[in-house]
């Protein structure tokens, strides 16, 4: 599993969550690990998901800390 940040984590989630093929994802994504789970900051939130599952969940968080937390399976 691979646990991206940034623009890098938003562009993965956004790919996983618009594809409609479960795997493989759309080109995008390809290179990318799809079992992934990432945060990046949006405005004055932070934004994490998990997709290890496959299952992609995707929740907004008031810090960095937890949102990592979140992406690396510590709370779910």
């Amino acid at each position: 599993m691979t646990t991206y940040t940034g623009n890098v984590a938003k562009m993965v989630c956004e790919a996983i969550l618009s594809s409609s093929n479960k795997p493989p994802y759309s080109v995008e994504i390809q290179g990318y690990d799809h079992k992934s789970s990432g945060y990046w900051k949006e405005g004055n939130i932070y934004v994490a998901y998990d997709n290890t599952t496959e299952d992609c969940w995707v929740e907004e968080f008031s810090t960095k800390k937890l949102a990592a937390s979140y992406a690396a399976g510590v709370i779910h």
